[in-house]
């Protein structure tokens, strides 16, 4: 009904017959609350009251629906009709052509600010705002899930992508998973010497540490070898990580370097599972300054 200045919400059903009111009557939601403990206790809303109520039913041909106004029913508005869509989501939205323009951009990296000003400048009239661009691509990524829950879905696409991946599992919940592209190994074989390590804090939603795993090549140039989520960082966890780590480098194949920022639940897995013998273990400190600058200590 967005065309005509007005929305209509389920109000119930009964015997067959569908009762629509304004989305601006009267709510049940949230009578008798509390406000004085309630989280939200000025919660604003657009209901003014409207009594606007009609009855619906389907027609005897199972074509189209006959709209029935009876002595319970109302059909005026008491206040005025939507004059800009805008502001109005169950109204406000994309065009097929805006749609189909965030779906290319999106499977081609690009960044939601980016595609909102394409969609601007290509469907001025639509007024798309990022709302719009975020709740699409959330709605394409749970169509593309097929009903998997997010794990399910990460390991589906590690596998569609050749992805070597690892999961541990404890009561039947993910606590580690370990993830390496086929490039990346073959990389990680042809140029193994130097090796970096850094693990990022609270960037998911699962506050789970996300261990980066790089290596570097003779043109001094950096490459991702894996990356690993993991419950905590403990020696343990570590140890797991780098257990991973081995299988892809090889018994016969030891780095010569690994940078660290001398994170000790780290230096005594690498210890363990690196022979101190054919390891150059190098430990950066980073007193108060970035981009390498400190003592350096070699072990």
């Amino acid at each position: 009904m967005g065309s005509n200045g007005f929305k209509l919400v389920k109000s119930s059903w009964k015997r067959g017959e569908l009762y629509l009111r304004c989305n601006r009557g009267e709510r049940n939601r949230g009578k008798g609350r509390n406000l004085e403990t309630a989280e939200r206790p000025n919660t604003k809303t657009q209901a003014c009251g409207c009594k606007f109520l009609i009855k619906v039913a389907p027609c005897k041909d199972g074509e189209g629906w006959n709209i029935v106004l009876g002595p319970e029913q109302h059909g005026i508005h008491n206040h005025e009709l939507i004059t800009y869509r805008e502001g109005n989501r169950q109204m406000s939205g994309l065009s097929v052509g805006a749609k189909q323009l965030v779906r290319d951009m999106s499977s081609a990296q690009a960044r939601p600010n980016v595609i909102l000003a394409a969609v601007q400048e290509q469907f001025p009239e639509e007024n798309p705002n990022r709302r719009h661009i975020y709740n699409f691509r959330d709605r394409m990524r749970r169509n593309d899930a097929e009903g998997r829950d997010s794990i399910s879905q990460f390991l589906h696409l590690a596998k569609e992508s050749d992805y070597l991946h690892y999961i541990r599992e404890e009561a039947h919940v993910v606590t580690h998973a370990f993830m390496a592209h086929p490039t990346s190994v073959k990389l990680l074989r042809t140029y193994p010497w130097v090796i970096g390590m850094d693990s990022t804090y609270k960037t998911n939603i699962y506050k789970m540490p996300f261990l980066e795993i790089c290596g570097v090549t003779p043109c001094n140039k950096n490459f991702l070898i894996a990356y690993a989520f993991m419950k905590d960082e403990t020696a343990e966890s570590y140890g797991w990580v780098l257990d991973k780590l081995r299988l892809l480098l090889g018994n016969e194949v030891h780095p010569t370097a690994i940078v660290t920022d001398r994170e000790l639940g780290l230096m005594r897995p690498i210890r363990e599972i690196f022979p101190v013998q054919t390891l150059t273990f190098f430990v950066a400190y980073q007193q108060g300054c970035r981009g390498g600058c400190g003592e350096y200590m070699w072990k």
